[in-house]
């Protein structure tokens, strides 16, 4: 805040354009003129930094929700969010229920689910030596004439 109020002060006296100013302490003309506009408006407590948090958060959930699904999953621990929603949706046909991956994620906001154990993978298997071959794949065409013993597919 303290370089602000020296780039408003030697603005305000006229004596250095705003793109010198900009140049000297390293911000953008926009920015610069932002400044002064909340000094002007609001004095120096209009150059202090400003909350960047949103002022709404219009996809929250209502606690009355959240809290009538962590109650469901504390009655059955074991059940999953689809499950849990369907029993919701069973019990209180008027409850606005949430998407089950929403379910999902407040479980584990609240620490109520794990995470699932990672499958062990099998090596895939190699080719046996009988079918690799030193000049790549054989064609079909190739294994046919040998096993039929003809040559009448040319």
């Amino acid at each position: 805040m303290n370089e602000r109020m020296l780039l408003i002060g030697e603005y305000l006296k006229g004596e250095r354009p705003m793109t010198d100013l900009c140049l000297e302490f390293g911000v953008s003309r926009k920015t610069a003129y932002k400044w002064v506009a909340r000094y002007n408006q609001y004095g120096p407590a209009g150059l202090a930094d400003r909350s960047r948090a949103p002022l709404s958060h219009p996809a929250r959930l209502d606690a009355v929700v959240v809290e009538t699904v962590l109650e469901a999953r504390r009655a059955h621990p074991h059940w999953g969010s689809r499950k849990v929603l369907a029993w919701l949706a069973r019990k209180h046909p008027d409850f606005q229920a949430p998407a089950a991956s929403t379910v999902g994620a407040i479980f584990a906001r609240y620490g109520l689910s794990r995470a699932r154990r990672a499958r062990r993978r099998t090596p895939t298997r190699l080719a046996t030596p009988s079918r690799r071959t030193s000049f790549g794949a054989r064609t079909s065409r190739a294994t046919s004439r040998r096993e039929t013993g003809s040559d009448a597919t040319r």
